[in-house]
């Protein structure tokens, strides 16, 4: 899969660079999550298995999200 990344700016703050990382990252699941359902609408079990593994990066994504910004406000 070709990666929709961009590189790194040394000139942004960490979180900021750190937030986002994760919203490029929730894009691109988000890309893969209705690829994987439009090529499998037949085996539906098997597609509805990995779309809540998804859903579960998803919200993974959203506690770090949430970490970073909490950090950020610790930040001298």
């Amino acid at each position: 899969m070709a990666s929709h990344a961009k590189p790194i700016d040394i000139n942004k703050p960490w979180w900021l660079e750190a937030l986002d990382k994760t919203h490029q990252i929730q894009d691109e699941l988000d890309r893969v999550y209705m690829i994987i359902f439009r090529a499998n609408e037949s085996n539906l079990t098997r597609v509805f298995k990995v779309l809540d593994k998804i859903d579960k990066i998803k919200n993974e994504l959203q506690n770090l999200r949430s970490l970073i910004e909490k950090l950020r406000g610790e930040d001298p």
